[in-house]
């Protein structure tokens, strides 16, 4: 009897209903990681292999589990101290009997759950055994089988063996003993079954992968996704010492035993879940070109009509060196890593290739190459080591002058590094006047040197998460406390649509046009120059001022768990970690943005799981929640006026989604890559913004004494979400929520350093900047504009100067209206876009994407963002609040400073625009003198592709076309 021990004394249920909650939230994920997995599988190949199978018949037990346990921690088990301070009734003694024979189940729930998640990567192991070819590895897969249906049946033998006579299982009084109330035999076998299991699971398959010929970062991957079962062993050792201690008290076990779930089942569907992720692994076969029988009679097919991927595809994931030049990358039918099918083995002319010129007399300007396309054949007119050629159609060779700018382009690097062609792009003395050359502006941002290395999976990230921070997490409690619950998800909700909207006019803009700069290129070639001019600078100014205040914030962050530490310390750190992933180039930005965005949209979907769960669970002071708040304090503050305030918090917090139209320039593959990715600004503010601020609303009242003590739009001990997660009585979750609110931060801060950096280069490029900025390395990165937004970041070391709130307030305002402008004007640069489309009587079908949204969508946008400024504008002359917040009315200075520092960009706008106008002497520009052709990446076989695709949509089940309109 030396390791059982007295029975723990015994809690209220309120003690016990925080962990009930976590239970039923780690349940939940659980649950929908596997389904994610079951879907992800059907759209990918439309059938579920067999692993997929046991896996879905794990959520059997899982919720049985969770049935069980429910009553269990509601009423108690027998395994609690029962003295003259616990007087039981008869019924109590019999719902603590009844929950001890649940108990006895859920023990063997909880091993069916782990051993059916083992049978999962089992299973998957099969697959490395026959792709080795190797009988030694059978045999071991044989033994890894036996050896998990004998430690289950231990594990059911020590559960049910234990105690004897088997009816004190669930005796109450007298006490039964240790053996019948704790069941410590079942933890230690339970555990030493586990560890030895999972320790097979990590030692098998490692040396399959190391003596594979998959390259060293794929082999790196799969022995990094094969070592998280050890992440199980750590929990299931770690668990025994603290449920001892505890006495075996049942909820701790509980808690302990969904962690160890929770953990299992991550590890068992991480692989699959990272092959969707990454788009590699199984997938069903592409559609392949089928000529008619007309063509097979006359042994003619379209020539045309090659394959259905473009050579060298570079956003496919497949593993080692890329196909050789001037020949495509062809794979298998059973081959997971290609991207596509090749249909015909003739290898297409220099005039249909992807990516290559089509020769038509409608196009009047140049299209030039970046030496970065990866894509293009030795046969194509593109020089990779020396030179930049640039190809001047027909209409161009009239005028000899402009072909010999057009000439002087080219430039030749030196041996340490890649420069600019001299001279700036923008700036021409004709006849000793100053004017603006745009042609001149458009060549050199469409000939940008920027690599081209970012892959569809980083875009999608970028889209449904890049630059998601402190404006959710945190300034979202200030707009609650302003409007109320109401006013939050109304004005979410219309921003939401305006947003969308916008997105997909960039989208449909960065496709045709995947020039350097985006938003100011685009309002400088279809708007006017100078107010290209205003709209890049603004950017670029909003995006530098928000790099220190983001390092602030991460720097505040840490006094959640530490307030003793000088806050210098970690400005330091985050600094130097911003820097290092910026300096990596666009991939290692892409590849960090990608990590980032996977704990953003896990965290998010974990708080939605767990904000249900607390909304009908209640807190441990209360039943259920409900719409409580909606009633009382009430679901508006402050009328219309406080409807206004939330709307400006709302498009701060939406700011950054049109990163992923500046993206666009150092995209290997726009055409593939951009519209799925823009499509995903639909879950964006679906998932982050509208769920989740409607369950903030549902648990947060607006009178909540934190949201209205927040000392600054980067306190994050003010983030409605981690006040909704304390109110469940949790103890871990609020430092999880917290460490991913540091992770935002860290977000933000380097897609403000990719921002400016890419929109100060441009604005270089185009003449609008000082020429240091337009240097790009041999790298692709503009390496000077990097550094010099970077050196803004030591403004951060501020963090320890009391005011430091109120400096940042006004560098802010220099810039805060910047996102509203870049949208309107987006918004507007469609509209004229497809004027001048129109007026050159080109079809809309002709443009590689077309915004869902139409020209209608873009006014849809335009015009809110027009009412936005208006509603900021009438909030800063007449603010919700007064001074001190405490009724006293403000002062004259005080109602002057607060309208400057919420409107000081117009102003700041303004002076930028008509100061370029006034030097410059720019004007609007016509319709018919618009470029619709430089930069242009349009494809010579683009109707095939597209009839091709659209044949291939037909064949789709309904289920499936609904899917890839969304998505």
């Amino acid at each position: 009897m030396g390791l059982y021990s007295s029975p723990p004394p015994a809690r209220p249920f309120g003690e016990d209903k925080a962990t009930l909650l976590t239970s039923w939230w780690i349940t939940a994920m659980c649950a929908i990681i596997i389904v994610l997995r079951l879907i992800g599988r059907y759209i990918r190949v439309e059938e579920l292999f067999r692993e997929d199978i046991v896996a879905a018949f794990t959520l059997i037990p899982l919720f049985l589990r969770m049935a069980f346990i429910h009553p269990t921690l509601l009423y108690g088990t027998n395994n609690v101290l029962i003295d003259s301070n616990l007087q039981l009734s008869d019924i109590e003694i019999q719902h603590r009997s009844i929950a001890s024979r649940l108990v006895l189940v859920g023990r063997i729930l909880h091993p069916a759950i782990l051993w059916l998640l083992k049978a999962v990567t089992v299973m998957f192991f099969d697959k490395l055994v026959g792709q080795s070819g190797k009988n030694r590895y059978t045999l071991l897969l044989r033994f890894m089988r036996a050896s998990l249906a004998f430690t289950f049946f231990a594990v059911v033998v020590a559960d049910l063996a234990e105690c004897q006579p088997f009816t004190h299982y669930w005796q109450v009084l007298p006490d039964p003993g240790g053996r019948c109330r704790q069941g410590y035999a079942h933890l230690v076998t339970l555990t030493v079954c586990n560890v030895f299991t999972d320790l097979l699971l990590v030692v098998f398959p490692v040396p399959i992968v190391v003596k594979s010929r998959l390259s060293a970062g794929r082999k790196t991957l799969l022995v990094m996704l094969f070592c998280l079962h050890l992440f199980t062993v750590l929990v299931a050792l770690y668990r025994v010492p603290g449920i001892l201690r505890e006495g075996g008290y049942q909820a701790t076990r509980t808690m302990w035993a969904s962690a160890e779930i929770l953990m299992a089942t991550f590890a068992a569907n991480a692989l699959t879940l990272g092959s969707f992720v990454r788009d590699t692994g199984a997938k069903k076969k592409k559609f392949r070109y089928q000529p008619s029988e007309s063509e097979l009679r006359s042994g003619r097919r379209d020539s045309r009509v090659v394959k259905k991927v473009s050579w060298n595809d570079p956003d496919s994931e497949g593993e080692g060196k890329p196909a050789g030049r001037g020949t495509p990358k062809t794979h298998g039918a059973g081959d997971s890593q290609g991207s596509a099918d090749i249909s015909e083995s003739k290898a297409p002319t220099a005039e249909h290739r992807e990516g290559d010129l089509p020769r038509t007399e409608s196009l009047d300007s140049l299209i030039p190459r970046s030496r970065f396309n990866t894509s293009t054949p030795d046969s194509a007119r593109v020089f990779k080591t020396t030179t930049i050629e640039v190809t001047v159609s027909s209409a161009l060779n009239a005028d000899k002058q402009t072909a010999e700018e057009m000439n002087g382009l080219r430039s030749t690097p030196s041996a340490n590094r890649r420069t600019q062609p001299s001279g700036s792009a923008g700036m021409r003395d004709h006849q000793e006047e100053r004017y603006y050359d745009i042609r001149s502006a458009n060549t050199k941002t469409a000939s940008t040197l920027l690599a081209r290395e970012l892959k569809g999976r980083h875009l999608q990230m970028i889209a449904i998460s890049g630059s998601i921070g402190t404006g959710l997490f945190v300034a979202s409690g200030k707009a609650l406390s302003e409007g109320g619950p109401a006013s939050v998800l109304l004005a979410y909700l219309i921003v939401g649509v305006m947003l969308w909207c916008t997105v997909q006019a960039l989208g449909e803009m960065a496709v045709v046009f995947p020039v350097a700069g985006s938003f100011s290129v685009y309002s400088t070639r279809f708007l006017d120059p100078s107010w290209g001019f205003a709209m890049g600078w603004n950017y670029a100014l909003q995006w530098i001022v928000v790099l220190p205040l983001e390092i602030i914030a991460g720097a505040l962050t840490i006094e959640y768990w530490d307030s003793s530490l000088d806050k210098a310390i970690f400005v330091t750190v985050f600094l130097i970690v911003i820097v290092v992933i910026n300096l990596c180039g666009i991939r290692g930005y892409g590849e960090a943005e990608f990590l980032f965005a996977i704990v953003k949209v896990v965290a998010v979907v974990g708080f939605i799981l767990l904000g249900i769960v607390i909304n009908i669970g209640g807190t441990p002071t209360s039943g259920y929640i409900g719409g409580k708040y909606w009633r009382d304090p009430g679901a508006f503050n402050n009328g219309f006026k406080g409807l206004c305030s939330v709307f400006v918090t709302a498009a701060f917090a939406f700011a950054g989604t049109e990163l992923v139209g500046l993206a666009a320039a150092e995209t290997a593959n726009p055409r593939k890559s951009l519209p799925t990715a823009i499509k995903q600004v639909f879950w964006r503010i679906t998932l982050f913004y509208i769920v989740s601020l409607t369950l903030v609303g549902l648990l947060v009242p607006y009178n909540e004494p934190r949201l209205i003590g927040a000392t600054s739009i980067a306190d994050a001990s003010a983030s409605p979400f981690v006040i909704a997660i304390e109110s469940a009585g949790t103890t871990i979750l609020p430092s999880i929520m917290n460490g991913v609110i540091l992770v935002s931060v860290i977000s933000v801060g380097n897609s403000s350093v990719f921002g400016s950096s890419r929109t100060l280069a441009a604005l270089a490029e185009q003449g609008q900047a000082p020429k240091l900025f337009a240097y790009i390395d041999r790298r692709g990165r503009p390496l000077v504009a990097i550094l010099a937004v970077s050196s803004v970041g030591l403004l951060a070391y501020l963090a320890n100067y009391q005011a430091h709130g109120r400096v940042f307030d006004w560098l802010l305002a220099i810039s805060g209206l910047s996102t509203i402008f870049t949208w309107a004007s987006t918004c507007l640069a469609h509209i004229r876009l497809r004027q001048a489309w129109a007026y050159r009587h080109r079809s809309v079908s002709d443009m590689a994407f077309r915004a869902q949204a139409g020209v209608l969508g873009s006014w849809v946008g335009f015009v809110c963002n027009v009412v936005i400024l208006i509603a900021q504008l009438w909030v800063a002359i007449s603010p919700l609040t007064v001074a001190g917040g405490e009724g006293e009315a403000m002062t004259a200075s005080e109602r002057a400073q607060g309208f400057f520092v919420q409107c000081l960009a117009l102003p700041v706008v303004l002076v930028f625009w008509l100061g370029h106008k006034m030097w410059f002497r720019t004007s609007f520009v016509k319709v018919e003198d618009m470029d619709i052709d430089t930069g242009r990446r349009d494809f010579g076989r683009l109707g095939i592709i597209k009839a091709q695709e659209e044949e291939e949509r037909h064949s789709w089940p309904k289920w499936k076309r609904f899917y890839r309109h969304i998505c």
